[in-house]
């Protein structure tokens, strides 16, 4: 696993309300060459993780952000970073090139266009892919 996916798997996946009551999660990956690797298997099985594998060319019909959220998201980022480019403070190196966006201003373009995607945006792209979740009390 690459050191931002180890990272991703402890900052988030592992500190999940599930993780803590034991219970079984499904995690679904795409068919990426690294996610079929032995190292990223032996990450997620020790916590109860089912791992499936989203065969290619199907990830657009089943990823719920490629289906709901992405396009909305993008574009409102978009909209952040050119804002910036326009009006933006900017700095500029010895040989007259435009620094880069700072860490901080980048995290607020991300945050604030995620915090305007509606909860039912998501719900909605759930129910588009078509997969079956069951409670605790079905199989």
């Amino acid at each position: 696993m690459t050191a931002t996916e180890t990272l991703w798997h402890e900052a988030v996946w592992m500190k999940r309300k599930s993780v803590i009551f034991s219970r079984k999660s499904l995690l679904m990956l795409d068919s990426a060459p690294d996610h079929k690797t032995d190292d990223v298997k032996n990450k997620f099985h020790p916590s109860g993780t089912l791992m499936a594998m989203i065969p290619i060319g199907l990830p657009k019909k089943l990823q719920v952000l490629d289906i709901s959220v992405n396009k909305s998201f993008k574009s409102r980022l978009r909209i952040k970073w050119e804002n910036w480019l326009i009006t933006g403070i900017k700095n500029y190196t010895k040989s007259g090139n435009l620094k880069r966006a700072s860490c901080e201003e980048i995290t607020k373009w991300i945050s604030e266009p995620w915090d305007e995607v509606p909860v039912s945006t998501i719900t909605i792209g759930f129910k588009k892919t078509t997969i079956k979740f069951y409670d605790d009390e079905e199989e």
